[in-house]
């Protein structure tokens, strides 16, 4: 992790106690709390016509041109009254005439459903008696073709409109000769969010001959528009010049999925929108209104119920202020405006969806005022990264991460060696060929000059989790950088010694996280071993026959089931049905989980009940590397007593992941739904504890033994 070295400049005058200074950071903290309330849970069709992300760095950019306390209300109100219109900036409530012909609207979060990069059925956000409110519900028109010339640069243009502050924008796939992965470009990061037509151009840079275009037209809302769609190729005078395209009325433009209707025209087609909307009926037992109390005696009262006629939701918001807004929301280059509106997004992301706050004891003010004070130093996307990371360390979850375009590459490369960290000792664990200076299992003391408690402690205060998943996360961490980027190692042998990152990571991920890539082997005459983390469905099925052949099995789960997520070998290993419900979902209708209902589950994956289960000693072995899906299973086998689990710890975060789209190709993951032990007991940050324990030491590490196969067998042999 490259460290950022924070200079606070600014101490001397944005966070002394000038009144000034502190009066800008108490706005970012009252638009903060403003926007997450109005933003998720107040229910008008003007507030869901707009692109909140982008509302989130205007807001920031707003509210920071106010010189005062009384220019600075104004521009709350400015802000936040055309898109909540029956929002009051008093105690004052504002009251519907209620008559048979109106109907209630309000949102109702399974999870948080909105701005997701991935769809889940767990995850949904919807207005009751309006639209859901996904953007994953993308539909899109496609076209393949071959243009005339064979060999050059594409371009595309379009021009599109937006429906409710959709995101719409083109993309192109560029299949070229001798290359099974095509060129890529697209408009997802830099979309049309306007309602008014705007223009755009998508650049492709090639210079092989071209077998096949593919490209299409996405937005994430019906009703958006596009039109002008024209294809251009570099001619040999470096002229551009059109290729043909059908009509839109033309079939060879085909959309999506048969849900999707088009209203077609020659120059262009629109995503017709069917929605039926009939009202229905809820009893509504939660408070109505959310009094939010800000600074300096701002008091501002939410509707979270507000009224519908057939048309729109009211009162009907002042249309000119509205459109004001609307088209003011866009794309813009990194910014300080930026790193101020991701920590927003983030904060009240968490605080008002993140399901383990009965556990994780957080001091909301204190993380948001903490966050802002560390945006205000972001001066670039790998800053705003780091202020993100570190915010996220508060919550002890091992699914939480940050991500944005170009961290890949500073994290893309990693030195000829693995890593463990654990008890504040780092251990080589693994080592290349090429490197002579260095072998298993000699121990770390410093790193870049720094002893090395100290400097993996300041990178996990940028990872998130349990203690031992940050231990090992932070090996990993250690390890990956750029290009030719240097490693400096004092060794406990007196060795000092300079490692070059030159080694792609992910190619190469087996070397630096895995001990053991053996599928199934026989351990001896009585052991058959099977490892989860490398056996796919169909291998672990076709296994099963041979596992009957022995008196003994250990599974190993040292790492992640990426290829049988359902747990074939659980239909076999559990012959009755699971009755357990440890895996909670809330539907959320009020702020800060002021008012939610839960619904829990067991494990849901199994596709059926062998009805010739396996008989046979079983260990299963875990440590940190067990993670999600891998503490499922480990879970059920540890609850139902199928196996005697040995190793160390799990990571403690299992739930399904959820994934958020921030600003400028920022992402976020957390663990959306909250998991407890089967039997009620506290998951969170603890994992499965082993039923025996496994300390591997340095000593182990150099002779090349797996000290958790060896407390497999001799607990095989003890058992007899």
């Amino acid at each position: 992790m490259y460290h950022k070295i924070r200079i606070f400049i600014f101490t001397l005058f944005f966070f002394t106690l000038n009144a000034q200074t502190i009066f800008e950071l108490q706005k970012l903290k009252d638009f903060a709390k403003t926007y997450g309330v109005i933003r998720y849970f107040h229910p008008s069709d003007e507030a869901a016509s707009i692109d909140w992300n982008y509302f989130a760095s205007y807001g920031v950019e707003k509210i920071s041109q106010s010189k005062n306390q009384k220019e600075f209300e104004a521009e709350l109100k400015n802000l936040f009254q055309p898109v909540a219109p029956s929002v009051t900036f008093t105690t004052t409530l504002y009251n519907w005439n209620t008559t048979p012909s109106l109907h209630p609207v309000f949102w109702i979060h399974n999870g948080l459903g909105i701005d997701n990069i991935k769809v889940r059925k767990d995850y949904t956000s919807k207005r009751f008696n309006k639209e859901t409110a996904s953007k994953n519900e993308s539909r899109y028109v496609y076209i393949n073709i071959k243009p005339i010339h064979f060999q050059s640069d594409i371009k595309i243009t379009y021009e599109a409109k937006s429906s409710n502050s959709a995101a719409s924008f083109a993309y192109a796939n560029i299949y070229t000769e001798g290359n099974e992965k095509p060129l890529f470009q697209t408009h997802q990061y830099e979309p049309i969010t306007s309602i008014e037509w705007q223009q755009k151009e998508l650049l492709i840079s090639n210079h092989l001959s071209i077998n096949r275009i593919n490209f299409g037209l996405l937005s994430s809302k019906l009703g958006s528009e596009f039109r002008n769609v024209k294809l251009w190729l570099l001619n040999d005078t470096k002229e551009w010049i059109t290729s043909p395209l059908p009509p839109f009325t033309n079939e060879e433009w085909k959309a999506n999925n048969t849900e999707t209707i088009l209203e077609r025209y020659d120059s262009g087609f629109r995503f017709k929108d069917t929605t039926v909307n009939d009202t229905k009926t809820y009893d509504i037992n939660w408070d109505k209104y959310v009094k939010l109390d800000l600074s300096n005696n701002i008091s501002l009262s939410i509707p979270t119920v507000v009224y519908s006629d057939k048309n729109s939701t009211l009162p009907i918001s002042d249309q000119q202020q509205l459109k004001r807004i609307q088209t003011s929301l866009k794309q813009q280059p990194f910014n300080k405006n930026i790193a101020f509106a991701n920590v927003i997004i983030c904060w009240n992301i968490f605080k008002h969806f993140y399901p383990y706050q009965d556990v994780v004891k957080v001091n909301w003010d204190s993380v948001l005022e903490t966050a802002l004070k560390d945006a205000y130093d972001d001066t670039n996307e790998y800053d705003n990264y780091l202020t993100l990371s570190r915010f996220l360390s508060n919550f002890n979850d091992g699914h939480m991460s940050v991500s944005y375009q170009g961290l890949s590459e500073k994290r893309k490369y990693a030195p000829g060696i693995s890593v463990r960290y654990r008890n504040n000792i780092l251990v080589v664990k693994n080592v290349k060929p090429d490197l002579k200076d260095i072998q298993k299992g000699d121990i770390i003391t410093a790193v870049n000059g720094i002893p090395t408690v100290k400097y993996m402690d300041s990178l996990q205060h940028y990872l998130s989790g349990s203690k031992h998943f940050r231990e090992w996360n932070s090996s990993l961490t250690l390890l990956r950088g750029t290009l030719n980027s240097n490693l400096n190692l004092n060794l406990k042998a007196g060795k000092t010694i300079a490692l070059t990152r030159n080694i792609e990571f992910v190619p190469n991920v087996d070397f630096y996280t895995r001990d053991d890539v053996t599928k199934a082997q026989e351990i001896n005459k009585e052991t058959y071993y099977v490892n989860m983390d490398k056996l796919s469905e169909e291998e672990m099925e076709a296994e099963v026959s041979n596992i009957r052949k022995y008196k003994n099995l250990i599974i190993d789960l040292r790492g992640y089931p990426r290829t049988d997520q359902k747990h074939r070998l659980l239909n076999y290993l559990l012959p009755i049905a699971d009755s357990t419900k440890w895996l909670c979902s809330k539907q959320i209708y009020l702020p800060d989980f002021k008012y939610y209902k839960e619904t829990c589950n067991g494990h849901r994956l199994r596709k059926f009940i062998s009805d010739n289960p396996l008989k046979i000693n079983t260990v299963l072995l875990v440590d940190e590397r067990s993670v999600s899906n891998a503490e499922m299973f480990s879970q059920t086998v540890k609850h139902y007593k199928l196996a005697t689990i040995i190793g160390r710890p799990t990571a403690g975060a299992n739930g399904n992941r959820n994934d958020i789209n921030l600003l400028n190709g920022f992402q976020i993951s957390f663990t959306g739904m909250k998991v407890t032990n089967p039997d009620g007991t506290l998951f969170h940050a603890v994992g499965v504890i082993p039923d025996i324990l496994v300390n591997e030491t340095p000593d182990d590490i150099k002779s090349g033994k797996d000290i958790y196969m060896e407390k497999a067998l001799e607990f095989f042999r003890t058992k007899k």
